[in-house]
């Protein structure tokens, strides 16, 4: 007998509960003497190959899962903001913030700390509803000068177009055509669309921008601990066993490795405040520029 039920549709949570309640149907009907045969769903973790947490964590940036180089990453994102411009904002934050596919289609305006350039990851969205996130404790990530820029931009053209059209203004930052939030299966048809346009590999998927992101900020110097806070990993047991190999080694801090990702912006680097072509600056108060982030 086939167990069909893990999919689009159930969660892995909600088939288990279900295999056991079958389990033990069969059981009763075997004790019985209604039912002759072998018990089909006597192990139910066998059936579903039963993670815990921390290999459900593994798997979503296991080693399968391919990503792009830096001046791949780079390259796709000149091409976004070039051909597909709309998109542009929503391909830098993923790029940017190293968040599952799921949390940040379930961003809001509210989980964005302005003031100190955190953006507040609380919820996802599974199968279209929203839910806790994957290990259901919040964490917050450190924007980018750039991708505070963009996003603030994005947030003044959706006021706009609120305004324009009378209507209340939207809650979600990549919201969908009806105003709710948007269809993966969309998103991964214009991801193909932006590799073949970039001349990219076919090989990584629109998930694996997570992978690509936090190998970046790893390869750019941020902390293994954290990185376990960005990714959102129960442990940081789960971060080393898939970005350790890069050796990430304590720079001026978080948010200089992400700004240097950007390539356009400034960064705090030995006591003095750069552009990151190298040139030195004068530091400037209100540029968003920190040299070392706190997490909570």
């Amino acid at each position: 007998m086939a167990f069909g039920i893990v999919g689009d549709n159930l969660s892995r949570s909600t088939a288990t509960g279900l295999i056991r309640t079958i389990s033990a149907i069969f059981n009763s009907a075997v004790e019985d003497g209604v039912y002759r045969g072998a018990n089909p769903a006597l192990l139910p973790g066998r059936i579903l190959k039963m993670e815990s947490p921390e290999d459900e964590e593994s798997a979503d940036d296991s080693e399968d899962i391919d990503c792009m180089t830096q001046e791949e990453s780079k390259h796709s994102l000149s091409v976004v903001k070039n051909h597909f411009g709309s998109d542009y904002p929503l391909y830098l934050t993923a790029l940017r913030t190293g968040t599952r596919q799921g949390e940040w289609i379930a961003l809001a305006w509210e989980s964005i700390d302005w003031r100190k350039s955190f953006i507040s990851i609380k919820q996802t969205v599974v199968n279209g509803k929203l839910r806790a996130t994957k290990n259901r404790r919040g964490r917050r990530i450190p924007m980018t000068p750039r991708l505070a820029e963009v996003l603030r931009e994005r947030k003044r053209a959706a006021a706009f177009e609120s305004l324009a059209s009378g209507k209340p203004a939207r809650r979600w930052v990549f919201p969908s055509p009806t105003g709710g939030p948007m269809d993966p299966s969309k998103l991964r048809k214009e991801f193909k669309k932006v590799l073949l346009k970039a001349e990219i590999r076919a090989d990584p998927t629109f998930h694996s921008l997570r992978r690509t992101a936090l190998t970046g900020m790893a390869e750019n110097g941020v902390p293994i601990a954290s990185l376990q806070r960005i990714a959102g990993h129960s442990s940081i047991e789960v971060t080393a066993k898939c970005y350790l190999n890069v050796k990430p080694e304590d720079h001026a801090g978080s948010i200089n490795a992400l700004s240097l990702l950007d390539g356009d912006g400034t960064a705090r680097v030995n006591n003095r405040t750069v552009k990151t072509d190298g040139a030195e600056c004068e530091p400037d108060a209100n540029s968003g520029v920190v040299g070392v982030v706190g997490y909570a």
